[in-house]
């Protein structure tokens, strides 16, 4: 019987030693995998705007689908992907990261992202001329996965 009793409490002593460390690892490898989507997300933009013109918002604007997919916690609280002017993730815990890209971004409200989401990209001019990829959520249909680049 006392046999029984110290396996448990030396089980469930290793179990709340190695936890932190599972959680520290889960939200490294959150953090990289979010970074990799928005750095998916960056490079089709790029991508969109190096290889079209840009036209007047709402006129048959090249465009081109994409979906992102941001990471849940299992050990780690996970986060949100959140694109507006800027492409970040916003973990529950820790560190807000953020992805630069080399044109310019505009949504019409902040995109947050917790799950898979299929994203559409529109190269348009922006109001002072300058090309800008204008990105909104869409629903249904098939995209380019992010890790697919």
């Amino acid at each position: 019987m006392i046999r029984v009793v110290l396996a448990a409490v030396l089980a469930t002593a290793l179990v709340g030693v190695s936890l932190p460390a599972a959680e520290r690892a889960e939200a490294d490898r959150n953090t990289a995998l979010a970074t990799g989507e928005l750095a998916a997300v960056a490079e089709t933009a790029e991508e969109l705007a190096a290889e079209n013109d840009p036209v007047t918002s709402g006129t048959g604007a090249a465009s081109t689908d994409i979906i992102v997919d941001s990471p849940s916690g299992v050990f780690a609280a996970g986060g949100s992907l959140i694109i507006d002017s800027k492409l970040r993730w916003v973990p529950k815990d820790g560190p807000e990261q953020s992805v630069e890209t080399a044109v310019r971004l505009n949504t019409t409200e902040p995109i947050q992202i917790t799950g898979q989401s299929r994203l559409r990209l529109s190269l348009i001019t922006g109001s002072d001329g300058e090309p800008t990829v204008s990105i909104e959520r869409v629903h249904g249909g098939n995209g380019r996965a992010a890790a697919e680049g």
